[in-house]
């Protein structure tokens, strides 16, 4: 399979999930406006190791070597500071700006804002759920990876 069919095939999943989130959770007493999650899959296929992530939850393989275990990140944070993150949550009119503080300027990360309000100061791009992020470009859209697995079944990996 190709990334990109995957990766198609993940972001109508992630939508999906955020319509059923939204509809079954909707009929509680749950306040799941600024409520939301970030996840990590992979999944080997043949040769090919895939991952997908949303938001901040990360996916790093430890490989076996003779100078002991070697690290490979497979995934990465998506941050709104980004130039891609910013492009799509400006265009949906959310502001990118870390908290400003009236005495000591910038503090922390850059977080996703509502034009003239303090919420929701999401500091992450991608989120499942977060309905209220999600009205200014914070998507449930996963970043889909594809790497060649050399020597599998030979070389011991951890996949955390």
């Amino acid at each position: 399979l190709k990334v990109r069919v995957i990766g198609g095939r993940l972001s109508f999943v992630g939508r999906r999930t955020n319509r059923e989130m939204e509809h079954s959770m909707g009929r509680t007493d749950l306040d799941i406006k600024m409520n939301g999650t970030t996840a990590a899959v992979a999944f080997v296929r043949g040769d090919q190791l895939y991952t997908a992530n949303v938001g901040d939850s990360r996916a790093v393989l430890a490989t076996q070597t003779a100078k002991g275990l070697r690290p490979v990140e497979l995934t990465f944070e998506q941050r709104p500071e980004m130039a891609a993150e910013r492009k799509r949550i400006e265009a949906a009119g959310g502001i990118v700006e870390p908290i400003l503080d009236p005495y000591d300027g910038p503090i922390g990360p850059c977080r996703v804002w509502i034009r003239k309000q303090a919420v929701p100061g999401l500091a992450m791009s991608r989120s499942i759920g977060d309905l209220l992020a999600g009205s200014v470009g914070v998507c449930p859209d996963p970043v889909v990876n594809s790497f060649k697995v050399r020597n599998a079944g030979t070389q011991r990996s951890t996949l955390l």
